[in-house]
């Protein structure tokens, strides 16, 4: 993944840098909740937290939720986390220059390999902001391990490394029993063992059911 990015000027590691740096700025600027959105989501429960006015980050797919809004929220979604597999509504969320936090874990190089080819072709103009991340037990200059195994709890742990308070962040469509629809499910046995470790984690950063 950073050698097929690094073949992109304009996805250099200085560039990346600025790009989390800018995101964490973005995100301390104010004190305003910060939702993730996770796989499971429905309407319902962005609306139920749209009055506080929140910043918005999605988990891969879950991103689609935004277009069956009549309103628009996609100035208000600051990140979203992925492993590459939520298509379309991932490619939408790129058109819209939102940027993603482009994560490899081995077996999903072919996603990446589309996702950066797609978004390389589209970028010279106004690139993409990219930040990618691992979860290797090696330092991998360029990229970061912030912890998590799916996006979703990914995405969570992203939050508390940048350093945001934990009373801020708000989850929705997070559960560790459902497929949400905006999952990808090719093996039911897999995706539950996946669940389970979305859900260890979350018990172990605090963001459980116990």
């Amino acid at each position: 993944m950073l050698e097929m990015v690094e073949k992109f000027s304009f996805w250099e590691r200085r560039h990346r840098l600025q790009n989390l740096e800018q995101l964490q700025k973005k995100l301390l600027a104010d004190m305003r909740p910060i939702v993730l959105i996770g796989a499971a989501v429905e309407v319902e429960d962005l609306l139920s937290v749209l009055p506080a006015e929140p910043h918005l980050i999605a988990a891969d797919g879950s991103v689609g939720i935004l277009s069956e809004f009549e309103q628009d929220l996609w100035p208000t979604l600051a990140l979203v986390v992925s492993d590459a597999d939520g298509w379309p509504h991932l490619q939408v969320a790129a058109e819209k220059g939102i940027t993603i936090a482009l994560h490899a874990h081995g077996d999903n190089w072919p996603e990446v390999e589309i996702a950066l080819a797609k978004w390389g072709e589209m970028s010279p103009t106004e690139p993409l902001p990219l930040i990618l991340t691992h979860q290797t037990n090696s330092s991998i200059e360029g990229a970061y391990n912030v912890g998590g195994f799916t996006d979703g709890d990914r995405a969570l742990c992203l939050m508390l490394a940048l350093g945001i308070h934990p009373e801020r962040l708000v989850l929705v469509g997070y559960d560790e029993q459902t497929f949400g629809r905006w999952s990808g499910v090719s093996n039911e046995a897999l995706k539950r063992r996946k669940l389970a470790w979305m859900a260890k984690i979350l018990d172990k950063v605090g963001f459980g059911n116990g």
